[in-house]
């Protein structure tokens, strides 16, 4: 019997674009799967749409996230896993759309190569226009880890189809808001260097929807998924600095500066203050500098752009 394929998709209030992710999963041209949707507490009528699809077809499971989980997609992506029965793992998105072979080809590999680990493949993105001129993830060097710091890979979950057991104890972190899949991915493998990882040679396989409630659009009002961004970066750049990884280290030091910029513009002082007094990538004298200007810009609120001016330490 062909491996069983668990489809996890997490959800909040896209009752009016599930029904059409839920339809592609149908239209999957490989059939032993089974597709768990984890509601992480809507406020619209997804639990009807998804009820139907649950009645119409068994392979549908319907979940809400448990109240003792932490809210956010994180959580419940890692519900989700906990209740997966099957061999690999595909973690989706309830707004975007899979090509009918989304998953056969993903499997049509591991069936020639019992070996692999990880296959992933390449996406394409559209909105009420149709379908966009661009796309992601539609090379493969061989090595994953120089292909992100190139921007040639994106660590979203959707592309990747996993073996269950390499993903061990590994969780998405339920305390990030943002960028909580580049943390997983990025975390999953630098522990598992060793891992076969396949790639489905420039096919587009899904479609991500741009539109305005996409969660990469929502009004960051708190500054919580700035905050999340930084960590995360923050911890990607360490990693850089210990491997002595010169590209990588810099391309996540000037994405902190970035970081650090907007979280001044939402008015998290305190949060940029100890963080360029902690910061191991600057000069002693361009952490002075940075104190300066967030102090300008509590008075004047103009005086963010002088980020760009900022240089870092060299490896």
């Amino acid at each position: 019997m062909k491996p069983l394929v668990s489809i996890i998709i997490p959800t909040y209030n896209r009752a009016h674009l599930i029904g059409e992710t839920l339809d592609s999963v149908l239209a999957q041209t490989y059939t032993n799967w089974e597709c768990i949707i984890v509601d992480d507490g809507s406020t619209d009528n997804t639990d009807e749409v998804v009820e139907a699809y649950v009645e119409k077809d068994s392979r549908f499971r319907y979940y809400h996230r448990p109240h003792f989980f932490n809210k956010g997609v994180g959580s419940c992506r890692n519900y989700g896993l906990e209740l997966s029965k099957g061999d690999y793992i595909n973690w989706f998105d309830s707004d975007d759309v899979m090509d009918e072979n989304f998953i056969f080809e993903k499997m049509n590999i591991i069936t020639k190569q019992p070996d692999a680990d990880i296959v992933f493949c390449g996406y394409g993105y559209f909105d009420v226009n149709g379908i966009q001129n661009r796309v992601s993830n539609i090379s493969f060097s061989g090595n994953i880890i120089n292909d992100l710091i190139d921007n040639k890979i994106n660590f979203s979950p959707l592309p990747f189809l996993i073996k269950k057991s390499c993903l061990k104890q590994l969780r998405f972190s339920e305390g990030l808001s943002r960028n909580e899949d580049l943390d997983f991915f990025f975390n999953f493998f630098i522990q598992r260097k060793n891992i076969k990882i396949c790639h489905t040679e420039k096919k587009i396989l899904f479609y991500v929807r741009k539109h305005q409630l996409s969660v990469s659009s929502h009004t960051d009002i708190d500054g919580r998924q700035l905050i999340s961004s930084y960590l995360v970066h923050e911890k990607i750049m360490n990693y850089f600095r210990e491997e002595k990884n010169k590209l990588g280290y810099m391309k996540y030091v000037k994405l902190l500066l970035t970081d650090l910029k907007s979280i001044l513009e939402n008015k998290k002082y305190l949060f940029v203050i100890k963080h360029v007094y902690e910061a191991n990538y600057l000069t002693s004298i361009n952490k002075v500098r940075l104190f300066f200007y967030t102090i300008f810009f509590f008075f004047l609120k103009k005086s963010s752009y002088r980020f760009k001016l900022i240089t870092v330490k060299e490896l």
